[in-house]
Order: C-alpha cells, then sequence, then structure tokens
C-alpha cells in the first residue's frame, strides 16, 4: 500500500509542476509524454506491485497484445517525396513495393529469431513504422513488435537487425511488455489508472522503456536469440556502435557543434531513445562481458538486404539539402548493391540534372531507360538530352515509344510527346504524330492535359511563346483543374510581358483542385514576376524563400537548362541578390 501512495504522490506532483509551468506561459511544449516517463521512473523507483495478483495468461496476453496493435501495426501510408516543377518523383507504387519488402524482411529475421523463445504460446508479429523520425523499436504484449524508420536507416547488417529484435522479443518473452499493462491494472486499482490514458497512444507507454535491468537482460537474451538463429554476435556490438554514436551527436547537438551523420533527426528523437535505455557504453560493455563469456566467435555479418532502400531515402534527403555530391555518391551505391533499383536510377538522374550537368544525367538517365523507364526518368532524359546529345536521348526514347503494351501505354506516349518536342520535325516521330498521341488519350482529360503542358513546356523553352500560350489554354480547357498548367501559363505570360495576367495565372492555380506544383516553384515564380514589376524588394524576399526551401534555385546551369532565355536572366539577377544577402550574412564583403 505504501508503494501505491509513493506512485501516487509522485504523479500528483508532476501534475501540480506541469500545471505551474502552464500558468507561467513557459515555451517547451507540455504533452503527456513527460508524464508517462514519470509513471515509468515511478515504478522503477517504487519497487514491483505483487504481480501474481494480477497475472494473465499467454491467451490473455495474446488478445490484449492484438487490441493494443490494431492502429500501430497497420500499413503504413504511402508518402510522396517532395516534387518540383521539375517533373516529380513518380514513387508511389515504388515505395509500396518497398514497403512491402521492408515488412516481409522484418518478418522473415524476426520470426527466425523467436524460433528460440521460451513462451511458445506467444505468436510474434514484425510491424513497420514508416516514421523517418522514430529512431527505436518496442514490444507490445502479446509478441508485437514494432521497429521504426529512423532506426532501420542507422542499421548496417542483418546480423544488427537481429539483435535488435532478439531484445525486443525478449521485453515480451520474459513479460517484461505484459507487466507494463499489468502495473496498469494494478494502478487503476489505485485509482490513477485514468493519468495512463491522457489520449495518448498506446505504443507511448512502451516507449517509455523498462527498468535498467530489464534492459540489459533483453541486450544479453535478445543477443543469445540472435546467436542461436545463426547470427553473429558483432550484430550486437555494431548497434551499441551506433548508439554510442548517437549519444555523441546528441552531446554534441546539444552543445551547438556542427555534426553531420544524423543531421536529418531531430534531436527530441535522439534524446527520447536515450532517455528510455541506459546509456550505450554501459550496454555495449556487458554485451562484451557476455560474449566473453559465452565464447562466441565474432562471425562475419550478413548483408542488410534493405541497405539501398535507405541509402535512396538518404540520398534523396541531401539532394534537397544541397549536397549534390553527397547525395550522387549515396545513389550509386544504392545502384551497386541493387543495380534495378528504380528509385536509386531516377534520383541518380534526377540529381544529376538538378546540377545543372545535363550530360551526367542523360548518362545516368540512359542507363535506367528502356529497360526500366518511368515518367520522370523519360522527362529527364528527353531534357538532358536536348542539351547534351539529342541523338542518343531520341534514339533511345525511340524504343520506348515503340513499346505500346497496355503496361506501357502511358510511357510511350509521353515519350512520343517528348521526341516531338526534342527534335521537331527532324525524326520520325514529330508533331504530325504528337497530334495523334493527343488524339489516343482524348478519353481521358487529366493526361492530355498533362501531356499537352509537356509539348507547351518544350514550346515555352524554346522561346514560341504564342504557341505554348495556346496549347497552355487547350490544356485548361480539356482539364481546368490542373494547377500546373496554370503554373506554366504565368512562366509564359510573364515572358510576354503580361505581369497581371501572370498573377491571374497564379491565383488560378491555387483555385485549382489538383496543384502538385510545390511552394519553392511557387515562390520563385512570383519573385519573376515581382521582378519585372519593378518590386525589386519583395521579389528577392520570396527568391531567398525558393532557394531555402530548394538549393537548385541557386544553380544557374540549371536554372538556363529549365527555363527560356529570358525567365533565365531575370533569375540569374535573383541569384546574384541572393548571393549578396547570404554574403552580407556570413560577413564577406
Amino acid at each position: 500500500m505504501a508503494r501505491r501512495l509513493v506512485l501516487l504522490a509522485l504523479i500528483v506532483a508532476s501534475a501540480a509542476v506541469l500545471f505551474i509551468l502552464q500558468r507561467h506561459h513557459i515555451t517547451a511544449p507540455v504533452t503527456p509524454r513527460p508524464l508517462l516517463y514519470l509513471v515509468a521512473d515511478a515504478e522503477r523507483s517504487a519497487g514491483r506491485v505483487p504481480l501474481s495478483l494480477t497475472r494473465v495468461s499467454d491467451q490473455e496476453e495474446s488478445q490484449i497484445g492484438e487490441e493494443l496493435s490494431r492502429n500501430i501495426c497497420r500499413e503504413p501510408r504511402v508518402s510522396t517525396p517532395p516534387s518540383a516543377y521539375r517533373p516529380p518523383l513518380a514513387l508511389g507504387s515504388i515505395q509500396q513495393r518497398e514497403d512491402a519488402r521492408i515488412r516481409a524482411y522484418l518478418n522473415e529475421v524476426g520470426q527466425r529469431v523467436a524460433q528460440h523463445v521460451e513462451r511458445r504460446a506467444i505468436s510474434y508479429h514484425f510491424c513497420f513504422d514508416d516514421n523517418a523520425y522514430l529512431v527505436n523499436a518496442y514490444a507490445i504484449p502479446g509478441g508485437y513488435i514494432v521497429v521504426g524508420r529512423g532506426l532501420l536507416e542507422l542499421l548496417e547488417s542483418e546480423d544488427e537487425l537481429a539483435a535488435i529484435l532478439g531484445h525486443e522479443i525478449t521485453h515480451v518473452d520474459r513479460r517484461h511488455a505484459i507487466e507494463r499493462m499489468q502495473y496498469k491494472i494494478a494502478s487503476q486499482k489505485a485509482g490513477v489508472g485514468s493519468l495512463y490514458q491522457l489520449g495518448a497512444p498506446a505504443q507511448w507507454l512502451y516507449e517509455a522503456g523498462y527498468t535498467k535491468d530489464q534492459e540489459l537482460e533483453a541486450d544479453r537474451n535478445g543477443l543469445d536469440l540472435a546467436v542461436a538463429a545463426g547470427y553473429s554476435p558483432l550484430g550486437g556490438i555494431n548497434v551499441m556502435q551506433h548508439f554510442e554514436k548517437m549519444e555523441q551527436a546528441q552531446r554534441d547537438r546539444t552543445a551547438g557543434s556542427p555534426i553531420t551523420e544524423f543531421a536529418g533527426i531531430p534531436l527530441q528523437s535522439i534524446q527520447e531513445y536515450f532517455r528510455s535505455h541506459p546509456p550505450a557504453y554501459e550496454r555495449l560493455a556487458a554485451m562484451q562481458a557476455e560474449i566473453r563469456s559465452r565464447g562466441w566467435a565474432l562471425s562475419p555479418v550478413r548483408p542488410y538486404a534493405l541497405r539501398a532502400i535507405f541509402l535512396v531515402q538518404a540520398a534523396h534527403v541531401l539532394d534537397m539539402q544541397g549536397k549534390f555530391d553527397e547525395s550522387i555518391a549515396k545513389y550509386q551505391e544504392a545502384l551497386r548493391l541493387e543495380p534495378d533499383n528504380v528509385a536509386a536510377s531516377d534520383g541518380l538522374a534526377s540529381v544529376e540534372w538538378r546540377t545543372g550537368d545535363a550530360a551526367a544525367a542523360e548518362k545516368a538517365a540512359l542507363q535506367a531507360s528502356p529497360q526500366m523507364p518511368t515518367l520522370q526518368n523519360i522527362r529527364i532524359l528527353a531534357r538532358s538530352g536536348a542539351v547534351a546529345n539529342p541523338d542518343d536521348a531520341a534514339a533511345t526514347l525511340s524504343k520506348i515509344a515503340d513499346q505500346r503494351t497496355p503496361d506501357r501505354l502511358a510511357m510511350s506516349q509521353l515519350a512520343r510527346v517528348e521526341l516531338a518536342g526534342l527534335i521537331p520535325g527532324n525524326f520520325s516521330y514529330g508533331p504530325a504524330d504528337y497530334r495523334k498521341v493527343i488524339e489516343e488519350v482524348s478519353t481521358s482529360p487529366a493526361w492530355e492535359s498533362t501531356l499537352r503542358a509537356e509539348m507547351a513546356w518544350w514550346m515555352y523553352r524554346g522561346e514560341k511563346l504564342k504557341e505554348a500560350a495556346a496549347e497552355l489554354e487547350a490544356a485548361r480547357q480539356k482539364y481546368p483543374q490542373s494547377g500546373e498548367t496554370a503554373y506554366w501559363k504565368a512562366w509564359v505570360d510573364s515572358d510576354l510581358g503580361h505581369q497581371a495576367d501572370a498573377q491571374q495565372d497564379l491565383i488560378a492555380r491555387d483555385r485549382a483542385f489538383q496543384s502538385p506544383v510545390p511552394g519553392d516553384a511557387l515562390a520563385a515564380l512570383r519573385a519573376v514576376i515581382l521582378w519585372r514589376s519593378g518590386d525589386l524588394a519583395d521579389a528577392k524576399t520570396d527568391f531567398a524563400q525558393a532557394a531555402r526551401a530548394d538549393p537548385a534555385w541557386m544553380v544557374p546551369k540549371w536554372v538556363e537548362n529549365n527555363f527560356s532565355h529570358s525567365s533565365s536572366l531575370t533569375i540569374e539577377k535573383l541569384i546574384a541578390a541572393e548571393s549578396a544577402r547570404r554574403a552580407g550574412i556570413n560577413g564577406r564583403p
């Protein structure tokens, strides 16, 4: 009874502190999560409620786990990566396949490790949380193991994954997870059970961590499970070394020192992981002692089958940060691991194009096509080829254009449009064939509008502004909901000197039902219109916003390759103004 009173007093005191902080308008967010950590700490310090009083059977635990995991272990949502007025990354279906690969791989490795558990009545399920900021894994009663994308990104071998899954399996097998629920049952009897709810997701209760002894037990026994399944104990050591680096990154970031390896992970994500686990150096030392005492050989680790997937994701992030060389290196590494990785092929061609290196972009696009073309790859191949080597690009595009099977019809149609723009009147696919394509797709207004807008881009890029305006108007009439059509119409009208019309085009884009154009492209367009209208101050502000969101706007060659000569000249003036502003901030004359 005394222990329960201690627990209740601690929770009441915490609630009072939260109330005082709120009254004094402290800017740090007040959320249920710290209170859950207090609950976990209180359980650790107040000792154990006699678990025999609330013991649940394996069958009951499985039912509890199924209920708790219902929302947690659902299919991950597809998150579309940032796109720009450049051809968007067509990765929806690719990501779905990759997510399926991740879930299958988690299950394969997890089931192998779970073969050696003590409680055979518990079935294990391995769930993927598609959250790049979840640098953690946790176990729910009943054998549900959840692993965050952020943690999977850090791994470099299958053995590391096996050690992590073994750790979480142990939390279930040794009843750590269900004991947390038993504490909940006991606390309800003490009258404080409602504090566990707080409207918070169930996983917060398990992300809050266990006692130090339980975590170290999970390390030891989890590694035992992994080794029994044929994995190297090096996997566990390497995981702890990753965590040591994360701890150092946390200290460096807290001190304001620049870091790179974990720059994409919010500090809070790293802090919360180490808030719920003992220090990595203690865990590493304990694990090394266990390996010596067991006489395990440090056999080589197995390749990590998911590495290419996460290399591609890391490369995309680096691309958006303007770290183009690092992005290219990661895409190339992913392709060395998986030469047929479509996302890596598309990404490499895209980032090469964004550096302004049309020849490198065309080479990357040629390597991917026509064996595995995507709509993005076709567009980049045509646009880079127009700058670097039209003949090679046209030859490959013609092969794609001839592939008119139902599953490749859209790619064939786009390739025919690109050919008509790439070498108009000088190739077997010219303006006449473009009209044939438009006739073919006339029953699909949205697709016809997209293809017309694509041809209008070629006209705009070649300074055929009146023809481009007419094509875009036809696209708008066919599918008024397209924001992309209004966006390109604004560029054309601005080039024609009709800045008021360009502003109206932007308003039309804002009202469009489908507006895939991202904020940086719109900010750059506004900057060009304002600059041409004489509003230089606001133009500079908008362009600074665009350049912050996408560093490619500061690459003159990329601008020259993507826009008309007239637009490029205006953007180059904006680049110069933004460069001067940044130089002033950095203290250079």
